[in-house]
C-alpha cells in the first residue's frame, strides 16, 4: 500500500466520524482555517506523486477531502475557491521523504483533522466524534 494510499484510509476513517450538521457561510466566517486546511491539502496533494501514488490515488484523495467539508455544506464558490488554494499550495508544496512513511502520513492527517475542527469551531459546529 503506498504512501497515498495509507493516507486515503485515514481520511476516511477520520470522516466516518463526522455526519453533516448544519448549512453555513463556509468562506465568510471560517476562511482562516480553510485555507490552513486547503494548504495542507494542497501539500498531501503534492506529495503523492512524489511517494509514488498516481493520478487515481491523488483524485480519490479530493473526493475524500470533499467528504471531510461535507459537515460544512459548502456551496459551488466556497468549493472552487477552497481548490485554487489547495493548487496554489499543491505547486508551493516541497514534499519530504518523511511524508512517504505512515508517521508522516498520519502526521499530515491529524494536521488535517485539526484544521477541520478549527473550521468547525469558527462555525460553531460540533463535529461528531
Amino acid at each position: 500500500m503506498s504512501a497515498g494510499s495509507r493516507m486515503a484510509v485515514l481520511v476516511v476513517a477520520g470522516w466516518a466520524c463526522v455526519s453533516p450538521l448544519h448549512a453555513s457561510d463556509l468562506s465568510d466566517r471560517a476562511l482562516a482555517p480553510l485555507n490552513a486546511f486547503a494548504s495542507t491539502v494542497g501539500h498531501v496533494v503534492a506529495s503523492i506523486p512524489f511517494c509514488g501514488g498516481d493520478a487515481r490515488e491523488a483524485e480519490q484523495f479530493k473526493g475524500y477531502v470533499e467528504k471531510m467539508l461535507q459537515p460544512f455544506n459548502p456551496d459551488v464558490a466556497d468549493l472552487s475557491s477552497f481548490w485554487e488554494i489547495v493548487t496554489v499550495a499543491k505547486n508551493k508544496a516541497v514534499p519530504r521523504g518523511v511524508d512517504c512513511t505512515d508517521a508522516g502520513g498520519q502526521a499530515l492527517f491529524g494536521q488535517m483533522l485539526s484544521q477541520q475542527s478549527e473550521i468547525a469551531a469558527a462555525l460553531g459546529i460540533t463535529l461528531d466524534q
